[in-house]
């Protein structure tokens, strides 16, 4: 009952959240420099095409009058029209987003499969060869800027070494797996396209390690310090003295309890993900909604940016949501507050 309370209050909250969102972005979006207008109409257009355009495009009206209409629209599921396409901006969004989902799912992948192991390691081993090793690998992905460790990725693998492939997600020759789900992994796993598998993840693996860096470094820190913290606990010292396995000890008793602050960063990570890959699709070429998204920042697309700071709030909630439950369901004294 207590977690049915906690959602329903919080999916109550989520249309306040998305209102405050969209007031911020639609206000700072009209205030930003440039006219939209002119762009679109280029710049040898004359003074009444540009005024034609901006007509069409309701930038004339006054901003509340604008405000109220775009928020009318977004009630009724209208995300918009793209300025520079001129398509709805929803059915742009969810054509780019297939090829965003697979990189921010990759990385999501790499980062617990390095970052949880790694950072129990560095605690069982504290503060001797394998523990320094982890803590310079944790400090390095968190402090170097990933656009940076990208394009040094780039320069090593692609055009020193020759063995990363270029920009897209797959070889020019390869043809495209039937779309089922749009993540080309599993759609040419579900046909069984071995050569459609392999160039998939060959364009996949640079831009998802380097979006994964940061991730990596900020999960093993903070698995070092659970553990650390866990395996002093009474329950771990009584096993010890009724003489467990060591690895049953970490597997039953110290694992689980030092995961739990993980699944609350883990929300948050898999969310800065999401804007993350604005940059690394940008680097890499590879696309997906970020560089969708950051070309529409350098047109001034309105709609478009709109469009993406509500989905991307909504998926920012959902998954902190979806965290808090997670939270309740796996740790007594939380559900006790609630």
């Amino acid at each position: 009952m207590r977690l049915a309370g906690v959602l329903v209050r919080r999916l109550a909250m989520l249309p306040l959240v998305l209102l405050g969102v969209v007031l911020v972005t639609f206000f700072i979006s009209r205030v930003a420099p440039g006219d939209p207008a002119q762009l679109v109409a280029g710049p040898r257009a004359s003074p009444e095409a540009v005024a034609a355009i901006r007509e069409r495009l309701n930038l004339d009206a006054p901003l509340p009058e604008q405000f109220t209409a775009y928020v009318g629209a977004l009630g009724r599921g209208d995300l918009g029209q793209s300025i520079m396409s001129d398509r709805p901006v929803a059915e742009e969004i969810f054509s780019y987003m297939p090829a965003t989902l697979e990189l921010m799912l990759c990385a999501f992948l790499l980062t617990v499969l390095v970052g949880v192991p790694l950072g129990v390691l560095t605690a069982l081993y504290r503060d001797r060869l394998p523990d320094i090793g982890g803590r310079v690998v944790a400090i390095a992905g968190i402090s170097i800027p990933t656009f940076w460790l990208g394009l040094l990725l780039l320069l090593l693998f692609y055009s020193v070494l020759g063995i990363a492939p270029g920009a897209g997600r797959l070889d020019s020759s390869v043809v495209a797996p039937p779309t089922q789900t749009g993540l080309y992994v599993i759609d040419s796993l579900l046909v069984w396209d071995g050569t459609a598998l392999s160039s998939a993840l060959r364009h996949l693996a640079l831009p998802a390690l380097t979006l994964a860096a940061a991730s990596v470094g900020v999960v093993v820190r903070l698995v070092r310090g659970s553990m650390i913290e866990v395996l002093t606990q009474d329950n771990v010292r009584t096993a010890r003295a009724f003489g467990l396995p060591k690895r049953q000890i970490i597997l039953q008793y110290a694992l689980p309890n030092a995961l739990v602050p993980f699944v609350t960063v883990m929300g948050l990570e898999l969310s800065s993900l999401l804007f993350g890959s604005v940059v690394i699709e940008s680097v890499f070429g590879w696309p997906g909604l970020g560089s969708f998204v950051l070309a529409a920042i350098l047109n001034l697309d309105f709609p478009v940016i709109m469009g993406f700071a509500v989905i991307a709030s909504f998926a920012f909630v959902a998954a902190n949501l979806l965290v808090d439950l997670l939270y309740m369901a796996l740790d007594p004294r939380v559900r006790g507050l609630a």
